[in-house]
């Protein structure tokens, strides 16, 4: 709270976010009254710059991830010994991340969070978004892929017929 006693005026700010309360008070003083204010920054820029860097990065390898689920398919039945469980882990883990990454920062899971999370950081909402929905596309493509690999490894071949 901050009080100009020659002109009367008051400015009282309440917040539960970063920043600096007391600057934000006296500039909403500064101009009421036609004082100049002091520039803000916001404290968040570099974390967001990161966040938004981490979801581009990370939708341009699930996109691929997705995009080549069919060559990945072919080598895993072509391999010895695919390892089916230890190649689909990392996105499996991606997924569930994305899932859960607000629950580790502000504790307990619950929707109440998502909505805190969304609200004070929406990119982190994305990247967390970005992650289970792509995540879950590249899974379920490469699952998908693996299982018509397979389909069509052992499909019984029909001898050629003299008509045709």
């Amino acid at each position: 709270m901050v009080f100009s006693p020659k002109t009367g005026v008051a400015a009282l700010v309440l917040t539960n976010s970063g920043g600096d309360p007391s600057l934000l008070s006296t500039n909403l003083l500064a101009e009421r009254i036609g004082a100049s204010a002091t520039p803000m920054s916001n404290p968040l820029t570099v974390v967001n710059a990161v966040l938004l860097g981490l979801t581009v990065g990370m939708a341009a390898l699930l996109v691929t991830a997705a995009v080549r689920a069919r060559r990945w398919a072919s080598r895993r039945r072509a391999a010895r010994r695919p390892r089916l469980v230890l190649r689909r882990v990392p996105l499996a883990l991606v997924t569930v991340l994305g899932a859960v990454l607000p629950t580790l920062i502000w504790g307990a899971f619950s929707l109440q969070y998502w909505i805190v999370t969304a609200w004070l950081l929406p990119l982190l909402a994305l990247f967390c978004l970005t992650c289970c929905v792509l995540g879950a596309v590249a899974l379920g493509r490469r699952l998908w892929c693996f299982r018509r690999a397979g389909q069509a490894t052992f499909a019984p071949v029909r001898p050629a017929t003299a008509d045709s």
